[in-house]
């Protein structure tokens, strides 16, 4: 699997510290979605031919570690679009656009892992004045159509898919793309 690599954009562009600091964590948790979603997929595999040490419950909660950490990659790379479309500032004047856009068309997706990651890192935390558990299972485990499935009052599902991870890795090439695009001209101070 080859993962993102900021080396395809850093060097090429003269961009604000700050700017700088905000695609290389994009890059970086992107490159932790891929890394969860290789480590989940294998997991499913081994799952699928009952060839799991401790089949089938090991397998599972493997899976299910790998689908979590999947969950909260994600969710990070989505505040880190909103955060970069937020900053748009920072960026030169013809970027930050196509930044803002990248998120737009994005954001509803991304949307999707805030239930899902706050039910992993928050397990029983009082929300709304009411103490709630979250229960998290695997949906459809390596059919192509996963899901991280959150029950208690409400349920939510985040996807555990090829496209999911495509979804993060296009967001980041748009927003590096444009960057590169600009000729590298440093942003107005």
């Amino acid at each position: 699997m080859q993962l993102v690599n900021p080396m395809d954009w850093m060097g090429r562009v003269k961009l604000d510290g700050q700017a700088t600091v905000l695609l290389t964590l994009l890059d970086d948790d992107v490159a932790s979605a891929q890394l969860a979603y290789a480590d989940y997929r294998q997991a499913t595999q081994r799952l699928e031919r009952g060839v799991a040490p401790g089949f089938p419950n090991e397998a599972l909660r493997e899976a299910r570690h790998h689908a979590k950490t999947f969950v909260c990659a994600m969710r990070r790379v989505g505040l880190l679009g909103q955060t970069l479309s937020g900053s748009r500032n920072l960026f030169p004047p013809t970027v930050a656009p196509d930044i803002k856009r990248a998120w737009q068309r994005k954001k509803t997706f991304f949307d999707r892992y805030v239930e899902p990651r706050n039910a992993i890192e928050h397990l029983n935390e009082k929300i709304k004045g009411k103490m709630n558990w979250f229960l998290l299972a695997l949906a459809n485990a390596g059919l192509g159509n996963d899901e991280l499935l959150v029950t208690g009052e409400a349920q939510h599902a985040a996807p555990v898919t090829d496209d999911a991870l495509a979804a993060a890795v296009s967001l980041r090439d748009e927003i590096v793309q444009a960057v590169l695009e600009d000729g590298g001209a440093k942003a107005p101070a």
